[in-house]
Formats: C-alpha cells, sequence, structure tokens
C-alpha cells in the first residue's frame, strides 16, 4: 500500500498547469458570498466547481461522463472536508481527521483516522491510508497556482461519489479531483452567481457544450424572471441558513420547524430535458 501511495504525480500536475490557458482568472474575490469558480477541458465541458455561501462553507458540483450534472454537495472545503450536507440523500455530517492529511509532509505515508459523526447516531471511525506525493507551483499570468499530488486508499471518502485513489488537489481554487480529471483541466472560469441555484443552473450550461438546445433552455430559464426571483429567494433564505446554522450548529434542513422542497428552489434535472 505505501509503495502504490507514494507513486509520483509530477506529471499529471504539471499537465495540469501547462494546459491552462494565458488568460486571466479573477481570484481576488475567491471564497467570499456569491462568488464561484468552474475549471473545464479542452472541449470547453466543466469538470469540477464550486460556488461560495461563505468562507466557511461552499456548494460543490462534479461533472458525470454521461449524465446531466444533478447533485450539488455542500462542505467547508473540497480535500477532507470537515462538514458535509446534500439534500437529495439527507446527508449531514461532521468529520474529524487525524492527522490532518494536509499537514502531513511530501513523502509520509500515515493512516489516517476518519471519524464521523451524524445526527443523533454515535460516531463511526476508520482508517485511511494516506500519502502527499508531490506538490507544485507555478504562476499563470499574475496568478499563483499550488497543487498537491496525493493518494488516499480506503473504505469511506467523505463526499458522495469522490473515490479514493490517485487525487490532485488544486489548493489555489479549493478543487479536487482525481488524477484523470486533474489531467482535463484547460481553462478556469470566475465569477459570481445569484445564489447556489442559480450556480447550478449556470454549471450545468457548461457542462454540456455538445448539447446546445439544452443549454439555451438552461440558459433561458436562468434569465426568466420568475427563476431570478427564485435564485435570489434561495440566496436570503436556506443559502443564509446553510451558510449561519447549519455550520454553526450542525442543524439540518429537516430539524426547522417549517421545511418545504421549496425552500430549495426548483429541482434542477427537471427544468430542462435530459440530453
Amino acid at each position: 500500500m505505501a509503495g502504490h501511495l507514494s507513486r509520483m504525480m509530477w506529471p499529471v500536475l504539471l499537465a495540469v498547469l501547462l494546459a491552462m490557458p494565458a488568460f486571466a482568472a479573477d481570484l481576488s474575490k475567491l471564497r467570499q458570498p456569491g462568488t464561484y469558480v468552474i475549471v473545464s477541458d479542452k472541449d470547453g465541458k466543466a469538470i469540477s466547481g464550486a460556488y461560495w455561501l461563505s468562507p466557511e462553507l461552499k456548494f460543490v458540483v462534479h461533472s458525470e461522463d454521461a449524465a446531466t450534472p444533478a447533485m450539488g454537495v455542500f462542505v467547508d472545503r473540497e480535500m477532507f472536508p470537515r462538514r458535509i450536507a446534500q439534500f437529495e440523500i439527507f446527508l449531514n455530517v461532521r468529520l474529524t481527521h487525524e492527522p490532518e492529511p494536509g499537514s502531513l509532509p511530501v513523502g509520509k505515508v500515515a493512516q489516517i483516522r476518519q471519524t464521523e459523526k451524524f445526527p443523533k447516531s454515535d460516531p463511526k471511525t476508520s482508517l485511511l491510508a494516506f500519502a502527499t506525493t508531490g506538490i507544485v507551483s507555478s504562476k499563470l499570468q499574475d496568478i499563483d497556482i499550488v497543487s498537491r499530488s496525493y493518494g488516499v486508499d480506503g473504505d469511506q471518502f467523505s463526499i458522495p461519489g469522490r473515490k479514493p485513489g490517485e487525487r490532485v488537489h488544486i489548493e489555489t481554487l479549493d478543487i479536487d479531483l482525481s488524477a484523470a480529471d486533474a489531467a482535463k483541466v484547460a481553462a478556469v472560469e470566475t465569477g459570481e452567481a445569484l445564489s447556489s441555484l442559480d450556480f447550478h443552473m449556470l454549471y450545468v450550461t457548461r457542462a454540456l457544450p455538445s448539447q446546445p438546445k439544452v443549454v439555451k433552455c438552461f440558459e433561458e430559464v436562468r434569465a426568466s424572471p420568475k427563476f431570478q426571483t427564485a435564485a435570489k429567494k434561495l440566496r436570503e433564505t436556506m443559502d443564509q441558513w446553510m451558510a449561519t446554522t447549519f455550520v454553526k450548529d450542525g442543524k439540518t434542513w429537516w430539524d426547522r420547524e417549517k421545511v418545504s422542497a421549496e425552500d430549495f428552489g426548483p429541482d434542477v434535472a427537471a427544468l430542462c430535458p435530459d440530453p
């Protein structure tokens, strides 16, 4: 296991950094409420993206190979998150890691004790084998990009759908990818969105460049007054609640006295036809 995790991944990281195009992405406002980042491949297809509800909470979407990206996840950070929430599968969990993976030196293979605590249940601890295999710094115009390559092995890996194995954490953007996906990164986009819902819709348009009819539908929905009203309302209600009450004391959305599906806005997957 130690040999597997300690394999060097410098070629992957260099491919990521050299593939990024020479245009400026404004990182000055990242991690501030309302800002987002999306990384895409050479064909303009989004690979992963995140929208910050607050400096302590973000909404992450990751593309799927053969489907519209439908599920978003709330996390405090992407590499070994400490808080995770996902509405569709009623996920709300706190995690602790000992030792903290990001504090370990390059080449150090360690057993990470990951403890999961779900509301109203006993904690569960599992062991993960972890090693940072390389850290690369690069200059992209006036932007310093730092990426960490690492390997992780174990039965649990926190974010739904995220697999263990060889991974890359683009620390500057706080985007965590499989090594295979990281090697595809060719563009970075930053900007602002009305809410997590608005960002989710925007992300879908970036994830389906080969489906112009579907993209047009999502763009038209986003531009409609009805949707913009719903998106703004979400930012003032559930986005705000997640960024404050959820992060502070871990309450879940079902702990609210009154809650319904409408609190989270329309179902993104149902707003336009499948590609």
